[in-house]
């Protein structure tokens, strides 16, 4: 039996998998090493093991955010070797997860856009290039968290036009004491920003609020994704959720830089499944 993980700040997707049987989704809290002091989903994850009743697990792919030094691997690795007890556990990045749903074998730019952002240039085997990933204060253009941080600089600065002002105070009671210690004095504070993306989402329409959208979306383009391969790019694909919910304007900004974005999913697990089915039909052979 093979366990596959898709982990993001918000969220991991898993994937039981066996050739001989449907593959077996599930969802737990997220994990991210850089922003949360603890994992949090281990007895989530191991009661739902339970409750299928499988009794062993062989190999096991995590892809997750934050994974990108040897002690963030070291972390995850160590845990899940000490759920399960697995002949084989391989950590890496969410962006080679990502590459590996939405590219399988074939070279190309991948992009994740959900509560932060990662972009690379995937060889069909390896990410060869990418953005480092800095954070929301340094860099995570068009990410969830760096929108719900413009969102919140527009309100703070009063240059939401007053309906809006007035419909953002509403819903969310914004508090500046509550706020400053969310985002200075406690953990997953891009979790926080994000949590406004619905708000904007609701709004897309209104004219300040498609601006905004376009300007951040734009400066993704810009910094994260031209200047990563420095030439015209003829395509990308994308996953996350904000990347999937907002694919309009995203595809709209990405015009202005004559980048088209040809693909973009919402999860990448079940092509993650599809993606290691196919590696291991072909290593059976």
């Amino acid at each position: 039996m093979i366990l596959i993980a898709d982990s993001g700040s918000t969220k991991t997707d898993w994937c039981l998998l066996d050739p001989a049987r449907e593959p077996f989704y599930f969802t737990t809290q997220g994990f991210n090493p850089y922003f949360h002091r603890e994992i949090t989903w281990t007895g989530t994850l191991a009661d739902q093991i339970e409750q299928v009743g499988v009794k062993e697990i062989s190999i096991i792919y995590y892809y997750g955010a934050g994974c990108n030094t040897p002690g963030h691997i070291h972390l995850i690795s160590e845990t899940l070797h000490g759920l399960f007890n697995s002949i084989v556990v391989e950590v890496r990045d969410d962006l080679m997860g990502a590459a590996r749903a939405l590219w399988q074998d074939q070279p190309g730019i991948i992009v994740i856009l959900g509560t932060g952002t990662n972009t690379g240039i995937y060889d069909g085997s390896k990410i060869i290039r990418q953005i480092t990933p800095m954070g929301y204060l340094l860099g995570d253009h068009g990410s969830g968290a760096v929108l719900g941080k413009r969102l919140l600089q527009s309100y703070f600065d009063h240059t939401l036009p007053d309906r809006l002002e007035k419909a953002f105070r509403d819903q969310y009671h914004p508090d500046t004491g509550h706020i400053k210690e969310v985002l200075y004095g406690k953990p997953g504070p891009n979790l926080f920003l994000a949590g406004f993306v619905p708000f904007l989402h609701a709004y897309r329409e209104h004219p300040v609020i498609r601006q905004l959208l376009l300007l951040e979306f734009s400066n993704l383009f810009r910094y994260q994704i031209k200047s990563l391969c420095r030439d015209i790019i003829s395509g990308v694909r994308m996953t996350g959720s904000v990347a999937y919910y907002f694919r309009d304007i995203i595809r709209e900004a990405g015009r202005e830089f004559s980048i088209n974005v040809e693909q973009v999913e919402q999860y990448p697990i079940s092509a993650l499944a599809n993606y290691h089915l196919k590696r291991l039909s072909s290593m059976s052979k």
